[in-house]
């Protein structure tokens, strides 16, 4: 008798777990896998740089580098960001072509496209931005598809300041939304309903600073886009964004010394405060923290305003010439 009520006992707490895990696993929905940032070290399906071509003004020109470490071709499209005074993420693209094993430098100064066609029409001198770069289908349809073998950098080079600034490019994986972290296959299309890139949306950004004797300068650079999976043309785009950032300074004492509130468009690149000023105000004359003079410390920024498949990143270069460099923020 008892090992009968034992196993109607069993039974019940059996059929109770599997009533559990049937009812939690159709009642979670399909969603995005967020994470607070990309790849910078690895292969991915997208590419994200940043890029700086001011040469009249402020002595800028950029050199981006791609590279396709897969024996397989693909085919990808371009999208430039561009800025200027008064005109934010006005969109130059073009569709392009990589051989396996292939890599091409695209001068901003002249853009010739890798397959060898005629340069891109579209002039991106004196503009400052981030470029989009995405593997597709084909160059009809530019159906954003999986492909987890491009990586990148972008060299900017300013000549007035006497620094270059080399930074990898952000990549970003392709997976399955409904597991939410299994890559895709290359060449599987992404829909945004059953799998897509991942959405880069960090909390806090964070990044430390100092100054040297002489002058200081920063590029406190925001990037924020949308994933459109089914854009005007029926592909994919990646479209204009917006972000809002409370940023906290804390000095070299553990003193939390200011607050600064900055809201952004797509795409800023400011100064950091009245001790290291913008390094390029081509974009208006703007500090993340005004008011403030603290030479040495860190930042910690929350971010907040993205809806879904939106996407924010980060990016610092702290520059005391001849000495500068950039890395994009944790």
């Amino acid at each position: 008798m008892r090992s009968k009520m034992r196993s109607k006992w069993i039974n019940k707490i059996f059929e109770g777990v599997v009533a559990l895990v049937f009812l939690v696993g159709f009642t979670i929905p399909a969603i995005s896998q967020v994470v607070p940032v990309g790849k910078t070290e690895e292969q991915a399906s997208q590419l994200i740089f940043w890029y700086d071509q001011t040469p009249q003004g402020f002595g800028r020109t950029t050199l981006i580098q791609v590279t396709n470490a897969s024996p397989n071709p693909v085919n990808v499209h371009v999208q430039i960001l561009t800025n200027s005074p008064g005109a934010i993420c006005d969109e130059v693209d073009f569709d392009d072509f990589y051989t396996g094993n292939d890599t091409h430098i695209y001068n901003l100064t002249d853009i010739v496209p890798n397959d060898g066609t005629s340069p891109v029409p579209n002039d991106v001198n004196e503009t400052k931005g981030f470029i989009v770069i995405t593997p597709i289908n084909n160059i009809a349809e530019e159906e954003a598809i999986s492909f987890q073998h491009l990586f990148g950098n972008s060299y900017i080079f300013d000549v007035v300041g006497g620094v270059e600034y080399r930074l990898n490019s952000m990549g970003r994986d392709a997976v399955s939304f409904t597991t939410g972290d299994i890559i895709t296959e290359d060449y599987i299309e992404l829909d945004g309903i059953a799998n897509g890139f991942v959405v880069i949306q960090p909390e806090i950004l964070k990044f430390n600073f100092n100054s040297l004797p002489g002058s200081n300068f920063a590029d406190i650079v925001s990037i924020a886009f949308v994933d459109n999976y089914n854009a005007p043309f029926g592909g994919y785009a990646a479209q204009a964004g917006a972000a809002s950032w409370n940023a906290r300074i804390f000095d070299e004492f553990e003193e939390d010394i200011s607050g600064c509130d900055v809201t952004q468009n797509c795409f800023f690149d400011i100064g950091l405060n009245e001790v290291i000023l913008a390094a390029n105000p081509y974009l208006g004359d703007i500090l993340l923290c005004p008011g403030n003079t603290t030479p040495n410390g860190w930042v910690k920024i929350e971010v907040g305003g993205l809806g879904d498949l939106e996407n924010e990143l980060g990016i610092v270069a702290i520059t005391t010439p001849p000495f500068g460099g950039a890395s994009w923020m944790y």
